[in-house]
């Protein structure tokens, strides 16, 4: 996810998940040219990729004081209109993920869930991203995924961003 606008008092995030379309597609067109029973299998990964994939768009708007998540797939779409008002924090937790399969090497993922916490205690989950973690990791690249959108997000609301797990730093405190 990353900011497309940031002008006229509002603040627009979006994830289209372009990669994940352009798989599955990918996968549709392997499917067809096989021609086998693999190919019925890459054809309906490739379908459940397109049907499946979430787009998800978050719209800041000052003027208004409200956050509005809107997420969705062929199949169902979400729309939540909340008041800068009825938040509380915003959360981005992370955590390590570790992968080892019989025919590759071991990865290891870092993956930060971005979460809004409204006052009366409802989480909304705005975005998860994750990123590999090379074997020797660059010293200056720490940063957890959806750390710099949850420091923009939380400083536009006027929030705390709180942060938790592996990588975590102090929280951050809106500017006053």
């Amino acid at each position: 996810m990353k900011i497309t606008q940031n002008q006229s008092g509002q603040l627009i995030a979006k994830e289209d998940n372009f990669l994940a379309y352009l798989l599955g597609a990918g996968l549709i067109v392997v499917g067809c040219l096989i021609l086998s029973l693999a190919s019925i299998v890459f054809m309906l990964i490739g379908l459940i990729i397109i049907v499946l994939k979430k787009k998800v768009t978050i719209v800041l708007d000052k003027s208004l004081q409200t956050v509005e998540y809107k997420a969705g797939n062929l199949f169902s779409k979400e729309t939540k209109t909340i008041n800068f008002s009825d938040i509380q924090k915003l959360q981005l937790i992370s955590q390590e993920m570790h992968h080892s399969g019989e025919h590759s090497h071991n990865k290891t993922y870092l993956v930060g869930d971005l979460r809004l916490v409204l006052k009366d205690q409802q989480v909304i989950r705005l975005t998860t991203s994750s990123k590999s973690v090379a074997m020797f990791k660059n010293a200056s690249d720490t940063s957890i995924p959806n750390s710099e959108l949850g420091k923009q997000i939380a400083d536009y609301i006027g929030v705390i961003l709180e942060t938790d797990g592996p990588g975590a730093v102090q929280d951050s405190r809106p500017p006053q």
